[in-house]
């Protein structure tokens, strides 16, 4: 019966070992995939900062004339924009890390695109997102 007791031991604790090591893994791959959710979650705002930005830019004060060129501010930042091109780049900085690289193409229509990224440094882990506005 001792030899037995011993065996009984041995398989119960591989098995709360397989137990475990599961529920680790598990749990691991949901903590990675909650972290780059976030991520996402940031360059899709860094993108929507950029559109606001233009678009208020646009609507307040016609910053980017196709006649002449203006200065605009986003998060503290001055850009000059507009011009006889009709297009319009530039790059907002933000505080948390992010940023967003914003076109505002200016014709019949205009059309504003800003493609928002988590980390603006080139890294293996940038999160790219972008919107696209036309009116």
């Amino acid at each position: 019966m001792k030899g037995i007791t011993l065996i009984l031991a041995v398989f119960v604790s591989s098995l709360a070992l397989t137990l475990g090591l599961g529920i680790f893994t598990l749990l691991f791959s949901e903590l990675e995939f909650s972290g780059s959710a976030r991520e996402s979650v940031l360059a899709f705002y860094a993108a929507d900062g950029g559109i606001e930005c233009a678009i208020f830019w646009d609507i307040e004060t016609n910053a980017f004339a196709t006649s002449t060129t203006s200065s605009i501010t986003c998060d503290e930042d001055t850009f000059t924009v507009g011009g006889p091109s009709g297009i319009s780049r530039f790059t907002i900085p933000f505080n948390d890390g992010s940023c967003a690289d914003v076109e505002v193409t200016k014709s019949n229509t205009i059309v504003v695109i800003s493609q928002g990224k988590n980390i603006c440094a080139d890294s293996p882990k940038t999160v790219q997102r972008g919107l696209r506005v036309s009116y």
